[in-house]
């Protein structure tokens, strides 16, 4: 493939990523105004109570990827992985409009979760192909490229929609953000990247095939308790940076998610470095960032400082963990590249959702001060299964 269509599909791929991250972030920042709208509780003394309701668009978004991964890979596995992206992206076009256009939250809320069917697919097939493109040993690169669109969407173009939701309409945002699918459906009528190898892979003994599956289970169940954390206080980050800050908006919303955007690029550029060099070292490093960010939050800040800073900390985590827990799952699953590489987004969606629900309810419980503490809780449990597989992937290189 020439150099200039290789650059035109590598930007298409990660125009689609771009809209997820604007989409899926876009609603978690402009949580109250969605609120407020479909659900038709301006001035309603129970906010909390209906706020949780609301966040099922986020959370139903998360439960709908990890149910994509179980039925999609079945449908699509003789397709070509070009047909397979221009399809998902044309899925997320089309139903991201829809959302946008939904008089109530009945009707958002399951098509929000159709919409969420085809995410993994899309983010780990575009991952590899764009790793075929850049050369062998670039998964980690691949994925870190790929990711950088929802991690760029979150510094450029969700502080903005998040602007324009909050002072005109969320679905003025997320229309907006379904556009940023169209170029992945357009140019692949025209571009063809690189086709996958399909050279036999030798099969692997008993031992080594239980080994490698043991290192899969503890991998998912460590991802999804990371993202667990990080989801039960980023869904509910406006709550909590009005809460910090006095019950009011002192630090515009706008640019705690700016804040958040920064850390989470951070975090993917340095997570692609680290994922090709030592993956579950770099793990470690954002479960600490993770942590410092979650304590931040514990801190209440009339200026906002506490919550942007608390926010990009937590960013840098999300935007560096899934690049390198992306490479273990290949290097895991080397004849199942295009499921392995879908497991990563999945598994951070299952996360997602378990993080949001729980937050939800911690919320309505316990109070908006009590997320961060439900975050350190399940980072805590993150680091142990991470211990545990660290200490077992040393003993199988010896």
């Amino acid at each position: 493939m020439r150099p200039a269509l290789k650059r035109l599909a590598i930007v298409s791929l990660v125009s689609g990523s771009f809209g997820l991250g604007a989409s899926q972030y876009l609603v978690m920042a402009l949580l109250p105004e969605i609120t407020d709208d479909l659900a038709g509780t301006a001035g309603s003394g129970d906010i909390a109570l209906v706020e949780f309701a609301t966040s099922f668009l986020a959370s139903g978004y998360s439960l709908g990827v990890v149910f994509g991964l179980i039925v999609l890979p079945m449908l699509v596995r003789r397709m070509s992985d070009t047909r397979v992206l221009q399809g998902c992206a044309a899925v997320l076009l089309l139903l991201t409009m829809a959302v946008a256009l939904s008089p109530s939250l009945a009707l958002a809320v399951p098509v929000r979760f159709l919409s969420a069917i085809v995410h993994a697919t899309y983010l780990g097939t575009a991952s590899i192909v764009v790793a075929r493109m850049l050369g062998s040993g670039r998964d980690g690169r691949g994925a870190a490229i790929v990711i950088g669109g929802m991690a760029a969407a979150n510094l450029v173009v969700v502080p903005i929609l998040t602007a324009v939701g909050a002072a005109v309409s969320w679905r003025l945002g997320l229309g907006v953000a379904a556009l940023l699918f169209l170029p992945a459906v357009l140019v692949f009528f025209f571009v063809t990247p690189l086709d996958a190898d399909t050279a036999a892979l030798g099969a692997s003994s008993p031992k080594e095939s239980r080994r490698k599956a043991n290192g899969v289970a503890l991998l998912a169940v460590m991802l999804a308790l990371m993202s667990a954390a990080i989801f039960a206080a980023v869904t509910f980050i406006a709550p909590i940076a009005r809460e910090l800050q006095g019950g009011q908006f002192t630090l515009p919303m706008a640019l705690v998610m700016l804040a958040f955007g920064a850390g989470m690029n951070l975090g993917n550029y340095v997570g692609g470095w680290q994922a090709d060099r030592a993956p579950v070292r770099g793990l470690w490093i954002w479960i600490a960032a993770g942590g410092s960010g979650f304590a931040t939050l514990l801190a209440s800040n009339d200026y906002g400082v506490t919550a942007a800073l608390g926010a990009s900390l937590v960013g840098t985590a999300l935007g560096g963990m899934t690049p390198c827990a992306q490479v273990l799952f290949l290097r895991f699953m080397t004849r199942r590249r295009r499921l392995g590489a879908s497991l990563a987004p999945a598994v951070v969606n299952l996360g997602n959702f378990a993080g949001t629900a729980t937050g939800g309810l911690a919320m309505v419980g316990l109070g908006v001060h009590s997320l961060p503490l439900v975050s350190l809780g399940f980072l805590m449990l993150a680091a142990g299964i991470l211990l545990v597989l660290s200490v077992r992937m040393r003993a199988s290189a010896d």
